[in-house]
């Protein structure tokens, strides 16, 4: 059996299913006279509808890699082998639940489970290396009777939170450094807090009474607002501080395409489309981006020019079978044409990238990674090779880890021979907190040593400098070993980084679309930024035409050089991002796109969340949502041990760039660990068995209904066809529930859902999502973000309004329906249904509203609540699902006309 969907670019999605043989071979092709193919993958499942291996093929068919899956009598997955033939081990307590995992490092992963329920509950996680007798304890956690999160303590930090009576939100959280935050709630509107106290500071939010979206957002210094149009999209945002206020303004399509946005900054970006539903160009000010796809739907060429001097820079990308990235060419009039050249190993781990001028060798990398798939060997060659921070040229690096993910070694070879071997040592009472470093070079200290308070956050770094957070954990200042002030930083209410003053220079404001920054204002000075997605363009100095930059980068959106009239700067980067002294780019964008501090040369990753140290190679500050959350066991670790395939932009979780697998091969992939092999995925959630061993239903129903391709690079153009996408994605929710491999803040959980089986959003790619749009409902309906405290923030609105990417897509449909819109139809790319999964994520998945008339306006979530539990809607409380389908047990015709059939529980991971 075959069956494909064309969209309106002509590239078509096959997936032709064998009964008998019980496979799935999918892949995506051209309209051409010959077609293009790309993408190929099969797959065969076994009697549990499970896959019991899946192969990565050629375009003409040929097997390029496997992954082999064992199962017990009960189809729980007890050994993984991988691409790379690595084998991983699993095992179950009676109730099906993870509690130990064999690594192919032979590194043992065990977890314990709450004895009081069958739900996946951990308390405790132990990591023991190969050969070791003892395990070390990474972290412990309580629950209450109603599975209430009440404390986690992690190495010597301790995390309290307290409720009031039955309700599920916390009331207050007790901060390591006893430091108390108290929240405020309007719970029969909302499930997110309207105040927050802190003795430091104190935020309030404000919700339309009839909608629940956010309306207004204030702190002691910074005000924001929000206005909506009839659809729920957000038309207007405006701040105002010590008087002065910005506002920024937003214009949709009928089917929910972003038109035009007037930021702060007075530049109108407006976007334009061609009509298979696709941007084809975007203008902002002085720069214009053109853009152009292939006949797979790929984005092909970017085109950006400059128009007060019509300079262009033209992007050209090349892919492989499997939609990697293989090659980019940089063209820049007036210099030399860049290019970059890629290949890569069978689980989809880069090999090599090598840069080059014309003829020119200016940097050859090879990369080499140990059987955890944490990259250990990083070897450069060429004119422009990686420099240390003394400027000394590195030929080789070689990074030793520990079974914990920290790096406790790390060998520097230098072009005149000489070596550095850096060790590092780490707190005995927190084993992943850097403590002290070794040198052997003669440039650098011999000893350095590192402190942090109460919380875990770093007060005195490598250069002695001294860092002062908040009771939020949020970095105030950074003062010099000579008593100078630095730097100083200033947050809104959302925890957003909002300001920042270098030294005596004037305060610096920050405007962001999404997690990416748009806009600086430093007195009668404003610079605007244009991005691609995740892509940085340019910049532009509004009333400053002669200071329009256009921005040479690579695939990972790191800066490689900047265009400024009839210069060109560049900059190197070491494989965990320092760039090298001599760089002379001015733009504080660099590694990976994001935000460097011009004079730390940190990057404060997720709009200021914490503060990532290139030179340490690691985080300032813990995850709050790690070691029993998403953010892995490691709560220092930066990107899993491999910065080369995973960013990090949010500092909470990383994601991989460069699978260029179907949606089928990456589900399976992603059970394997995704491309990280590493300790992450073991222990990201309560829930890991469902993760690592294909026990959700969602893989069966990918494997046999995915006829989705997605490449590596989120520029990548696709179409998926409208039904297996929607059943691909409600198959996944009803199965795989707690993993989600995007890094977003928006996908953080409150303390009372930590470690809790609730329902989150599914184990697909960022890049699945950024080819769709993210539609998050103003009202915020999932659980809402973690502080690094351990509290709760509000969710940001204007997160909905953000550009994610292109095609249909990131810039088309926010809704909250469950249909795709008229114009996602006609373009071949529907909506996913993000509305539910948020709803479920947050515990309610039904949304109907009730026919009696109510003089009090209810929010959706606290009727439904109140209708199950029998309490009024003000005091509702919010219940997972499984303890919504209990109360619903005996609902008779009166609940039913209200809500409709009740839902259908067909096994022990389904709920439709």
């Amino acid at each position: 059996e075959q069956r494909s969907v064309t969209g309106p670019d002509g590239a078509t999605q096959v997936s032709e299913n064998n009964p008998v043989r019980k496979t799935v071979r999918n892949w995506a092709q051209s309209g051409d006279a010959t077609p293009l193919i790309i993408g190929m993958s099969e797959v065969k499942t076994n009697n549990f509808g499970k896959p019991e291996w899946s192969k990565t093929l050629d375009a003409a068919g040929n097997t390029l890699s496997q992954k082999d899956y064992t199962y017990d009598g009960l189809g729980r997955c007890i050994q993984e082998i991988d691409r790379m033939r690595r084998s991983t081990l699993f095992s179950y307590d009676a109730w099906s639940r993870l509690i130990k995992t064999t690594l192919p490092d032979l590194t043992v992963v065990e977890k314990d489970y709450a004895g009081h329920s069958s739900d996946a509950l951990p308390i405790s996680i132990r990591v023991k290396a190969a050969g070791a007798s003892v395990a070390t304890l990474l972290g412990e956690q309580s629950f209450d009777g109603l599975d209430r999160q009440t404390q986690i303590k992690v190495g010597p930090r301790t995390t309290q939170y307290l409720y009031i009576g039955g309700q599920m939100q916390i009331d207050e959280c007790i901060t390591p450094g006893n430091r108390s935050i108290k929240y405020e709630y309007r719970l029969g509107l909302t499930d997110q807090p309207v105040r927050t106290v802190v003795d430091d500071e104190q935020a309030d939010f404000t919700y339309d009474a009839r909608t629940a979206s956010m309306t207004s957002s204030q702190n002691g210094r910074s005000r924001r607002e929000f206005d909506y149009d009839l659809t729920g999209q957000l038309k207007s945002e405006r701040r105002t501080e010590g008087g002065q206020t910005w506002e920024s303004l937003y214009l949709h399509s009928v089917g929910g395409r972003q038109l035009h946005r007037l930021d702060t900054s007075g530049l109108d970006t407006g976007y334009e489309y061609d009509p298979q539903g696709r941007v084809k160009s975007v203008k902002q000010g002085q720069l214009q981006a053109d853009f152009e796809y292939s006949s797979l739907g790929q984005l092909h060429r970017t085109i950006t020019t400059d128009l007060t001097t019509g300079r262009t820079l033209q992007t050209t990308l090349t892919y492989d079978d499997q939609g990697q990235e293989t090659e980019r060419t940089l063209e820049m009039q007036g210099h030399e044409t860049h290019r970059i050249s890629q290949t890569w190993r069978e689980d989809g781990k880069l090999l090599t990238r090598h840069l080059q001028a014309e003829a020119r060798s200016l940097l050859d990398e090879r990369f080499e990674y140990d059987t955890r798939g944490r990259l250990n060997v990083h070897t450069c060659d060429g004119e422009r090779v990686p420099q240390d921070r003394y400027g000394n040229p590195i030929r080789e690096q070689r990074f030793d880890f520990d079974a914990l993910d920290n790096i406790i070694q790390v060998i520097s070879t230098f072009a005149d021979g000489s070596t550095d071997q850096a060790t590092f040592g780490f707190a005995a009472d927190d084993p992943t907190q850097l403590v002290s470093i070794q040198h052997t070079h003669g440039d650098y200290p011999a000893s350095i040593s590192l402190d942090y308070d109460a919380a875990g956050n770093l007060v005195h770094d490598e250069n002695a400098q001294q860092l002062v957070y908040d009771s939020q954990s949020r970095l105030l200042s950074v003062t010099t070993v000579e008593d100078s002030l630095a730097g100083q930083y200033r947050y809104d209410a959302h925890n957003h980084l909002v300001a920042v003053q270098n030294g005596l220079q004037a305060e610096t404001l920050r405007f962001y679309q999404g997690d990416r920054l748009a806009t600086l204002v430093q007195g009668s000075e404003t610079v605007s930024f244009l991005y691609d997605g995740a892509q940085p363009l340019g910049q532009q100095t509004v009333g400053d035409a002669q200071q329009t930059t256009l921005f040479m980068s690579d695939a990972k959106q790191s800066i490689l050089g900047e265009g400024q009239q009839a210069d060109l700067r560049t900059a190197v980067y070491n494989a965990y991002g320092e760039r090298s002294p001599d760089s002379d780019l001015r733009s504080l964008l660099g590694f990976n796109g994001e935000v460097r501090d011009e004079i730390s040369g940190w990057y404060l990753l997720g709009r200021g969340y914490r503060a990532y140290n290139p030179t340490l190679m690691r985080f300032h500050s813990p995850d709050s949502l790690s070691p029993f959350g998403a953010g892995g066991l490691n709560p220092y670790v930066y990107c899993l041990g491999d910065p080369i395939g995973l960013i990090d932009p949010t500092g909470h979780m990383s994601r991989g760039l460069f699978l260029g697998l179907n949606i089928a091969g990456l589900v399976l992939g992603i059970i394997g660990t995704v491309a990280t092999g590493g300790l992450i995925a073991p222990a990201l959630s309560a829930q890991f068995a469902l993760f690592a061993t294909a026990q959700a239903a969602g893989v069966a129903a990918v494997v046999t209904g995915g006829i989705g391709l997605y490449t590596p690079d989120q520029q990548a153009k696709k179409v998926l066809g409208i039904t297996s996408t929607v059943l691909g994605v409600v198959s996944l929710l009803a199965g795989m529930t707690t993993i989600a491999t995007g890094s977003s803040k928006w996908f953080g959980k409150g303390a009372n859902m930590a470690g809790s089986d609730d329902l989150m959003t599914p184990p697909l790619p960022e890049e699945y999502f950024t080819d769709f749009s993210i539609p998050r409902v103003h009202s915020a309906p999932n659980s809402s973000p973690v502080h690094k405290s351990g509290g709760l923030i509000a969710s940001d609105p204007t997160d909905a309004a953000v550009d994610l990417g292109k095609t249909f897509s990131t810039r088309a449909t926010q809704t909250d329906s469950l249909q795709p819109s008229i114009e996602s139809i006609t373009s071949g790319k529907p909506q996913p249904p993000n509305a539910l999964l948020d709803q479920i994520k947050s515990g309610v998945n039904l949304r109907k509203t009730s026919t009696t008339s109510s003089s009090q306006p209810v929010g959706p979530k606290g009727e439904i609540a109140a209708l199950f539990s029998g309490i009024k809607p003000e005091e509702g409380a919010k219940f997972s699902v499984k303890e919504l389908l209990k109360k619903t047990q005996g609902v008779r015709a009166q609940q039913k006309s209200l809500i409709g059939e009740k839902p259908k529980v067909t096994g022990a991971q389904s709920f439709f």
